[in-house]
Formats: structure tokens, sequence, C-alpha cells
């Protein structure tokens, strides 16, 4: 299939397929070299609203993040004793992330791509981010629960190593 029949094309592709029919002399093709111009410089100032600033050094070690993360929910009020959260109620918590982020895919944000909304001043967005925030999210229910998740990682790594490849046969 030609990247013009696609409906969705990221943004190199757009770009060379516009370099590509910016050949010759023709009104067409001086319109689809000016298309090219200006498809690169969109992609230009994308990649200047990538996260490239270095933020402030965090913890060292998975047990130093757990413990952060679930001090700070705590003292943000999310683990309040007189409203205890089900289970399931901090599964779907970890599940609306994950959704967030494929609405950030589903309006063609790249993986990578890391933007801070003008209405949130200094909040970032992005599939990345969205996808930290579940990490967070299950960081800090380890971290109400007492569990130490280094060493759960430790030994589920250490498991996952001994497993044959692509065990089970799955396809995805």
């Amino acid at each position: 299939m030609h990247p013009a029949d696609s409906l969705v094309m990221n943004l190199p592709t757009a770009i060379a397929h516009a370099q590509s029919k910016a050949q010759g002399d023709t009104p067409c093709a001086a319109e689809h070299k000016q298309l090219a111009l200006w498809l690169t410089e969109l992609q230009e100032l994308r990649s200047v609203k990538r996260c490239t600033c270095p933020s402030k050094k965090g913890p060292a070690t998975v047990r130093q993040w757990q413990k952060e993360i679930h001090e700070y929910a705590k003292a943000k009020g999310w683990w309040d004793e007189d409203k205890p959260r089900s289970f399931g109620d901090l599964c779907m918590l970890f599940v609306t992330e994950i959704a967030e982020a494929y609405e950030e895919f589903r309006s063609h944000k790249d993986f990578d791509e890391v933007y801070f909304n003008p209405e949130k001043p200094g909040k970032p967005e992005g599939i990345p981010t969205e996808l930290a925030d579940c990490v967070i999210r299950i960081i800090d229910w380890f971290g109400a629960m007492g569990i130490d998740l280094q060493s759960i990682l430790e030994q589920k790594h250490t498991y996952n190593q001994t497993r044959a490849y692509r065990h089970g046969n799955r396809k995805v």
C-alpha cells in the first residue's frame, strides 16, 4: 500500500511523501515542496517541545522511590484512613492512566513526545507521562501495602530468566 493511501501517516513519512512529490516544475510539485517545508518546520517545533530539560535527581533505588512516592501520596491525602479505597478502585486508577496514554496515541502523539499544555502550566503531557503516572500509582500501592517492590522485581526477573523463549507460545 502506498503511504498516501493510509488514513494516518506519521510526520517523517508525510515529509518523505511530500518531498517525493515535490520533483519537477508543475504547480502540484510546488505545492508539495511547500508542504514538505511546513511539515519539516512542524517536526522541528515538536522536537523542541520534547522533555530534554534535566530534572532534579530522584532517588537511586526502587526502595527509595517507593518510600518517596508513597510519603508524598499520603501527604496529599490519597491514603485518607477515613476514606479507604478498594483494591478494585485502585486497579481502575492504574487502568485509567493506561487509557490516558492510549488517548494520547489516538491523538497522534509520538511515543517519546512530552509536551506541556498551556492551560495547565508546567504539567507534562504525553504517552510517556501517562505511563509514568501508572507506574507511580503502582509503586504507591506497594508502599501503602508495605510490600518491598524492589525485592519482588528482583525475584520475578530472576524467575523470568528461567522461562523458555516466548513461553506459552502466545502470538502477542
